[in-house]
């Protein structure tokens, strides 16, 4: 986390020589937080902004499938597929402080939301040719809900220079052929 003053620093403070150590190499260099100058700004540096969110996330998803086996069993077809829904909804407050006294100078309170549904599958074919092997392929597809996205900004006149930002759902399609089965030899 990162630390903000409320109050103003002592007047005998002096930037990089007082603090509140730990320091190591008799007392010349600072870690932890104390690394980070100027004290006590939002982010442990010259950032004068503070940036707080919070995301709800619903979902729910069915899934079925259908098997069939034919030709003596010898061939093997199956066929998946899952509906998914999700709903996102965002909330963030982005603070400005005044660096040297701390004091909350802007504020920007944004909400954004998002709901994304998708069908994925997945369809596999395998063939037996004796009890020892197995072929197989299968075409499968998947996707990846979207979400919101919070962008850190700084407050301007009122207003973030940056956004709650939705990103799009990702797609993937896949394919796979192989074989399964004992060698002569057990392998």
């Amino acid at each position: 986390g990162s630390l903000i003053t409320t109050t103003p620093l002592p007047a005998d403070y002096v930037e990089g020589v007082s603090g509140f150590g730990p320091f190591v190499l008799g007392g010349a260099v600072p870690i932890g937080t104390t690394a980070f100058e100027p004290w006590f700004t939002p982010f442990g540096d010259t950032d004068s902004s503070a940036f707080k969110g919070k995301t709800k996330t619903e979902s729910w998803a069915t899934f079925g499938w259908l098997e069939l086996d034919f030709f003596d069993e010898r061939f093997t077809a199956r066929v998946e597929a899952r509906y998914t829904y999700q709903e996102e909804d965002v909330k963030s407050v982005i603070t400005d402080f005044d660096p040297a006294t701390g004091a909350e100078t802007g504020r920007v309170e944004q909400a954004g939301s998002g709901d994304w549904d998708f069908w994925t599958g997945r369809f596999s074919l395998q063939f037996r040719p004796n009890d020892n092997w197995m072929l197989y392929g299968t075409v499968a597809n998947g996707t990846k809900a979207g979400f919101i996205e919070f962008v850190e900004g700084d407050v301007v006149n009122g207003d973030p220079l940056e956004l709650i930002l939705p990103v799009d759902k990702e797609k993937n399609t896949s394919y796979e052929l192989g074989a399964k089965g004992t060698a002569s030899d057990g392998k």
